[in-house]
């Protein structure tokens, strides 16, 4: 999950969700995910929250959408570095 974070075009929940399930892009460039991926991914993102392994915020009041990276002191493959 983390080196998908560190990866991931967009930082969203459903966005990150779709790389750490591969879910392929459609023809019109899409990605779909079902609805258990993206609530599996957005348990899992609540839980390296609380552990403090990521960090994250909403855009605004405009946007509902929270934003994730890594903790400034996580490296890409989940291990703190000094």
């Amino acid at each position: 999950m983390l080196a998908a974070l560190a990866q991931c075009e967009s930082n969203n929940a459903l966005s990150l969700a779709c790389d750490v399930y591969n879910v392929e892009r459609d023809a019109d460039g899409n990605r779909w995910c079902n609805d258990a991926q993206h609530a599996a991914v957005r348990r899992a993102l609540r839980k390296l929250l609380r552990v403090g392994l990521i960090e994250g915020q909403r855009a605004g009041w405009h946007d509902k959408r929270a934003r994730y990276w890594l903790a400034h002191n996580v490296g890409a493959t989940g291990s703190e570095q000094g």
